[in-house]
């Protein structure tokens, strides 16, 4: 049920896009033992009023605070977020600062957990910082975009590579087509896995993941006979035609913008 309430946000988001405001391209780096949620809402938070020009790489480090009163019996996190922006194709430095965030709590990973909240309660220096410096900055040249985003494809990356297609289209209407092609790409270089992939949730009888796995795998990619196959094994086990992703996809898929929409959007829930 989450996995479809997500879906349909973000599908939802794209049908709705109007270029105006996206998600920066974030590279977060923490010694902490951070889980893939909390690093997943830091991420959300560097979201612009604007399409971005710029990217953030993000190290996360905390001053361990002992407890602040024996009769309380509280622990102290204090965050430091060291942020530096960079421009969108040639990574070059444009700026760099430091914010801290305290969070309390009656153990040590609670405290941690209330400090990482506060970045969204409490970040409006953070957010001020990332406008002004993306205002400031010069639209990008475009001119080795679509190298960038294929090296994003082959280095395994999903999220990064269609977040830069997207600025790219923005800033260049000319080099429209690298939006369009970025997930086909993606699909074609990893049809190998999701097949794999889509057979692994099968067998644990997860089939809601097998099919969605398998929808990701484009018509023009070496592995779409067996890709057909595998749902066909699926619908003997399980009634695909309930499905709701599976309906989705019925949905969009003769209309060219929406069915990209739809992969784009399944594409956008892979954690690379």
């Amino acid at each position: 049920m989450q996995f479809i309430k997500t879906l349909t946000l973000i599908l939802l988001a794209l049908y709705s896009l109007n270029l105006s405001s996206q998600q920066m391209i974030t590279h977060i780096s923490s010694p902490l033992s951070l889980e893939t949620s909390d690093l997943d809402r830091v991420e959300s938070f560097f979201t612009l009023s604007k399409m971005p020009k710029i990217q953030a790489e993000i190290v996360i480090t905390e001053d361990r605070v002992a407890d602040i009163s024996a009769l309380k019996k509280m622990s102290v996190s204090k965050l430091m977020l060291v942020v530096t922006v960079k421009d969108l194709l040639e990574e070059k430095f444009l700026n760099s600062k430091n914010f801290a965030f305290t969070g309390s709590g009656k153990t040590n990973q609670e405290a941690l957990k209330n400090a990482l909240s506060k970045i969204n309660s409490e970040g409006k220096a953070l957010r001020n910082f990332l406008e002004q410096t993306n205002n400031a900055t010069a639209n990008p040249s475009c001119e080795n975009a679509e190298s960038k985003i294929n090296q994003l494809i082959n280095d395994g990356k999903i999220k990064k590579p269609i977040q830069l297609a997207t600025q790219i289209a923005f800033y260049c209407p000319e080099n429209e087509y690298i939006y369009e092609q970025t997930f086909e790409k993606i699909s074609k270089f990893n049809c190998e896995k999701y097949l794999l992939n889509s057979k692994a949730h099968a067998a644990n009888r997860e089939f809601q993941k097998a099919i969605s796995e398998v929808l990701l795998i484009h018509p023009a990619s070496s592995c779409y006979e067996s890709a057909k196959k595998q749902l066909d094994d699926i619908s003997k086990a399980y009634d695909v035609q309930t499905d709701k992703v599976y309906k989705m996809y019925l949905d969009v898929n003769q209309d060219k913008k929406q069915y990209q929409d739809f992969i784009i959007s399944l594409l956008l829930l892979s954690k690379n």
